[in-house]
């Protein structure tokens, strides 16, 4: 056979699979979604690239766009409301409730307009928001989409009209990103959208994502991902014992308020949340005994609302827990031996 030939099969077969990995996505990707979709019940799972890469592919599959309205929670991640802006939708800032820092179904319906196309419900630090039934009713009587960003909650448990359900499989859409309760560095590109037996959602989804090619997870990455997804168990029980030492330690201090306990709910303990009107000097003090970036980010949603010329005061309890909220490690490679010295620490302050 002529060099010539040889060449150009070779290179007519790397442009094949090349158009085989944006039609059906890369081999171990499609394993990944098989992984995922098992774990959550065998529902529909795309995986997406980018840490927010899912929320903005769950709005355009759901039609959202310019002129478009989406209810958010005011105290949130700045990532859910890039996602919204970025497709030309306008996020509607509802305030959250103090039992399980999620958006308060009691005051969704007066923010509902003509415009408004979908709400998008956020379950933060590992609890699930306790009034998804009533919004996933108001939705279904206003003829409204829901979005689940259950990025922190992977594998969380509500209870719904007496079900026991995974939080991300209620929605329309839900989202996760693993790099959140998958410790990884090298998987921060690493997300999936789920659907809830909705195969046209998920058809359109796909020909979004074969429609941009960059929306595909990288191969090395999602191969990382899928060999720590063999720990996520010993893991998440790993968390789940830290928070009952948190809570053992820290019951009875006077000036701090510990996460609430849920018996409808299934916490998969991303962050333990606790609350002290003295956050700022609580969290100095904890700088000698916990590495950064536990702590909550009280300007994320702020910068959104002065963006729409939103006063201060609008969402007294968003803006209580932003200035109060205080978030200990639960994550790996975090050990008991840490939670030991940070318990102590906060001991050592109130005594003081």
């Amino acid at each position: 056979m002529p060099e010539k030939d040889t060449a150009k099969r070779s290179a007519q077969r790397a442009i094949d699979a090349k158009l085989y990995d944006r039609a059906i996505g890369n081999p171990v990707v499609k394993v990944f979604e098989q992984t995922i979709s098992r774990k959550l019940g065998d529902v529909p799972v795309l995986a997406i690239n980018g840490g927010t890469g899912a929320l903005i592919m769950a709005l355009r599959t759901l039609g959202v766009g310019s002129g478009d309205e989406v209810i958010v929670p005011a105290y949130c991640s700045f990532p859910t409301i890039s996602s919204i802006l970025s497709v030309g939708a306008t996020p509607v800032f509802v305030d959250i409730r103090l039992d399980d820092y999620a958006i308060d179904p009691a005051r969704i319906e007066k923010k509902i307009t003509a415009r408004t196309k979908a709400i998008m419900v956020v379950h933060l630090f590992g609890q699930p928001a306790l009034g998804i039934g009533k919004i996933l009713k108001i939705a279904k009587k206003k003829s409204l989409l829901v979005i689940e960003n259950a990025a922190q909650a992977f594998e969380a448990r509500i209870e719904v009209d007496g079900k026991q359900r995974l939080v991300g499989t209620l929605g329309d859409i839900g989202c996760f990103t693993f790099f959140l309760t998958i410790p990884n560095k090298n998987g921060r590109g690493v997300s999936v959208m789920v659907f809830q037996n909705k195969e046209k959602l998920y058809i359109t989804a796909k020909k979004l994502r074969v429609a941009r090619a960059n929306s595909i997870p990288r191969e090395t990455e999602t191969t990382t991902i899928l060999e720590r997804l063999k720990f996520f168990d010993q893991w998440s029980r790993q968390r789940s014992k830290l928070a009952r030492y948190y809570t053992k330690q820290l019951s009875g201090i006077s000036g701090i308020i510990l996460p609430e306990s849920h018996s409808e709910t299934e916490n998969s303990w991303y962050r333990y949340a606790i609350r002290t009107k003295k956050r700022e000097a609580l969290l100095e003090h904890l700088s000698q005994v916990m590495f950064g970036g536990y702590h909550s980010h009280p300007t994320a949603y702020y910068a959104a609302l002065q963006q729409g010329g939103r006063a201060s005061g609008d969402f007294p309890i968003s803006e209580k827990v932003a200035s109060e909220i205080i978030l200990l490690p639960l994550f790996y490679p975090h050990t008991r031996e840490d939670s030991v010295r940070i318990t102590h620490s906060i001991k050592v302050f109130f005594q003081t």
